[in-house]
């Protein structure tokens, strides 16, 4: 009798690994399955991801090919800025953008104006007459005609 409980013992638990031998062969096909489809998806991703490689290189193309045309026209403004506006030193005019010439265009617009206003109030101050001297002196306004033509061709008085 022992040899068959013995045996049923056997043939239980061989019942039992298969079983579970089972059960683990279904485990790692379902696995395998998930594997695959994670390496379907990986390849989708890394496919995605060359594609979206490629875009950032050509819209990094694009961006320096617009930053050298926004450089030229920012240069070209600035040019007619100048020609604009005789009376500012070219000098004072800077800026990378736009904005920035229209910006130095504004304050050396004011300095100039500043200093126009500070040199106007120091002609006041010096009273210096507009345009030039007479050149007939209090002695020569008494001269006729005739003696002022003999003066100036180089006759005496």
């Amino acid at each position: 009798m022992e040899e068959k409980n013995n045996e049923n013992t056997v043939e239980a638990k061989i019942a039992q690994l298969k079983e579970t031998l089972a059960g683990r062969e279904k485990e790692v096909a379902e696995n395998l399955t998930r594997v695959g489809v994670l390496e379907r998806q990986l390849q989708e991703r890394e496919s995605e991801l060359a594609a979206a490689r490629q875009q950032a290189a050509d819209i990094q193309v694009k961006l320096t090919a617009a930053t050298g045309e926004l450089s030229k026209a920012v240069g070209s403004y600035r040019s007619l800025i100048i020609k604009s506006y005789p009376g500012i030193a070219e000098d004072l005019i800077s800026g990378d953008t736009i904005e920035a010439v229209d910006t130095s265009l504004k304050k050396a617009q004011k300095l100039t104006e500043h200093i126009r206003q500070e040199l106007e109030k120091e002609g006041v101050r010096q009273r210096i007459p507009v345009g030039a001297p007479g050149r007939i002196s209090g002695s020569d306004a008494e001269l006729s005609p005739r003696e002022k033509i003999n003066y100036g061709i180089g006759g005496k008085k």
